[in-house]
């Protein structure tokens, strides 16, 4: 229904044997009545550590954040191939509100960053908006004010003795209040043609955005499962709260 997605991206591979949280992730209390509040402040308070990557517990360097190639093929008969993707604005993300439901095995966050940049060598033929599209060379996009939410479902697996949460389920969605494009070389270096198009674009964002969005979500949903697969594989959940 949403067409199709590829998406490759740079990961640490899995590692090892149970360890605790990092020194700079401070852990909530289950008994405490605030938890989702303090599970809030303490995440955002080691948002701008996390963001500089970390091998150990296979964080990603998230300022720039780089991803090697996404494919997007919509329904709409739009093939678009990104690649060298560099964007910048993660390391200033907040989370706005958590619900972690530790006793039903799921949570759900909402989180909030003010802006996006991105920078990507791109491929795109087909037509999207009745826009028929062409071309190849580099683009540049920025994203304002950017929300999303992001549900997970997981089960309790349990490794020598340990137990730890193991994903099942997971579902993104997002918002944004603006986006602005810039795709050099469009329709071959026809640059009349190339400035039009950039121009109906930005005056068209949300539409195009809309039509975009189910395999944008994908690609972030991807992206975030990843980080947390590959977080809750090494660190069991006795390490993750105080009780």
């Amino acid at each position: 229904m949403f067409g199709k997605l590829l998406l490759v991206l740079s990961v640490i591979s899995v590692a090892p044997a149970k360890i605790s949280l990092p020194p700079y992730i401070q852990k909530c209390s289950l008994s405490d009545p605030n938890f989702n509040q303090c599970y809030i402040d303490h995440a955002n308070m080691a948002i701008p550590t996390i963001s500089k990557g970390d091998k150990k517990y296979h964080f990603p360097i998230l300022e720039p954040f780089k991803v090697d190639k996404i494919v997007i093929d919509t329904d709409s008969n739009l093939h678009v191939e990104l690649n060298n993707i560099e964007m910048h604005g993660f390391s200033e993300t907040k989370i706005l509100t958590a619900d972690n439901d530790i006793k039903n095995n799921k949570f759900t966050h909402t989180y909030f960053i003010p802006n996006v940049d991105m920078t990507a060598d791109y491929e795109l033929k087909g037509t999207i908006m009745v826009l028929s599209l062409e071309g190849k060379g580099t683009c540049a996009m920025t994203f304002k004010n950017v929300k999303s939410v992001y549900n997970v479902t997981y089960e309790r697996v349990t490794k020598n003795d340990v137990e730890y949460m193991k994903r099942t389920t997971s579902s993104l969605d997002y918002d944004m209040e603006h986006a602005t494009v810039q795709f050099d070389n469009l329709f071959n270096g026809n640059k009349q043609l190339g400035d039009e198009m950039n121009k109906v674009a930005n005056e068209n964002w949300k539409e195009i955005a809309g039509e975009l969005k189910p395999a944008v979500s994908s690609t972030i949903r991807q992206i975030v499962d990843a980080v947390f697969d590959q977080f809750l594989e090494i660190v069991p959940i006795e390490e993750m709260f105080d009780p």
